[in-house]
């Protein structure tokens, strides 16, 4: 659903959270900072600047900024994205991780309440415990206290791995060209299987061993 849609009398009110015409919102402001200051990256946003230079257009109905923010803006805030994305949020071992994290959680989803919380109709406070904590909760899951415990051990002992830093390995990356019959569709495993030869690697590939994913 769209949140200004449905509030006609407000809709520049959702921009300030998640801004659909130009993706210029708080949630950047909140995660780019709290992330760059995590990992060390310096990157040259001022959101107070930006807040302080910002206004309504009742005419339009939206948030409209400053021109002397410009900088601010495009360097600041777009460039400091994309610079994070490519030496943070994409970076090999922190997508490694991400793929552990996400199999752990899978494989433990109906003990730790994932699926029901996410269902059609659930509580909204069933979705809201879905946070950090959900990585503790699945530590010190028993798992011979359900019927799922190969499952929770399996789950736990990836947890583990990535605790000593023994992550899924890096293989190989493959640019998709435009005019590719995969441009618009990811293929199969045992496609990219065929496409690959293993004379350039010189490694042969299983498909259950690759990890497909997209970026946009």
């Amino acid at each position: 659903s769209n949140p200004a849609a449905d509030n006609p009398s407000a809709p520049w009110l959702f921009d300030i959270v998640a801004n659909k015409r130009n993706g210029i919102d708080v949630d950047k402001f909140d995660y780019l900072l709290r992330d760059s200051k995590m990992v060390g990256v310096t990157v040259p946003l001022d959101p107070q600047r930006i807040m302080m230079y910002s206004r309504l257009d009742r005419d339009k109905e939206q948030v409209v900024f400053k021109m002397t923010e410009y900088s601010n803006l495009a360097k600041g805030l777009f460039e400091s994205r994309a610079e994070m994305h490519r030496r943070v949020y994409t970076h090999q071992k922190v997508k490694s991780i991400e793929f552990m994290v996400c199999d752990a959680l899978t494989l433990a989803q109906e003990p730790l309440g994932i699926r029901d919380a996410v269902a059609d109709g659930a509580d909204i406070q069933m979705y809201l415990h879905l946070d950090d904590s959900l990585i503790q909760r699945l530590q010190v899951l028993k798992a011979d206290q359900y019927e799922c415990a190969r499952d929770i051990q399996k789950a736990q002992e990836l947890l583990l791995q990535v605790a000593k830093r023994k992550l899924y390995k890096y293989v190989q990356e493959v640019t998709v060209s435009a005019g590719s019959p995969w441009q618009d569709k990811l293929p199969a495993a045992e496609e990219i299987i065929g496409y690959q030869s293993t004379s350039a690697t010189g490694v042969g590939t299983l498909s259950r061993s690759l990890i497909l994913g997209g970026q946009v």
